[in-house]
């Protein structure tokens, strides 16, 4: 087995146990309130992994520029997952929102100048048709 598949088996189980607690924590606490948390748990998850690993020195700002902005990103979507889970099923909002791959591709095609295969063409289209038969 490929290592990034392995990998990748990895990161599956561990948004599918994020997108389950997520529902639990819809019905709990305001969105605001579990962006708080959550970013408490990320920042909590930083101090055991920098007691792990070395410093890189010198700090390349380029890489570092662009991995905040994932954060804020990602901590700023958070607020309408959280809130597209109380108002649907964690089965519905999870699936469509697991598409986010197509805006990767779509944006890795327009600005990275990677290619899109026609199976990969192929495959946004049926995702898309996923969706459709999902909430229709």
């Amino acid at each position: 087995m490929p290592e990034w598949l392995l990998y990748s088996g990895i990161v599956m189980v561990g948004w599918g146990l994020w997108g389950f607690f997520a529902k639990i924590v819809s019905h709990s606490i305001n969105p605001f309130d579990s962006v708080f948390y959550t970013m408490l748990g990320w920042v909590c998850t930083v101090g055991v992994l920098a007691l792990f690993r070395k410093p890189s020195f010198p700090v390349v700002w380029n890489g570092a520029f662009f991995s905040f902005i994932v954060g804020v990103i990602a901590s700023l979507v958070f607020i309408p997952f959280i809130l597209a889970l109380s108002k649907g099923r964690a089965s519905m909002v999870v699936t469509v929102t697991a598409l986010y791959p197509l805006v990767t591709l779509i944006l890795a095609f327009l600005f990275l100048h990677e290619m899109i295969t026609v199976r990969q063409g192929l495959g946004m289209l049926l995702a898309i048709f996923a969706v459709i038969l999902i909430n229709g």
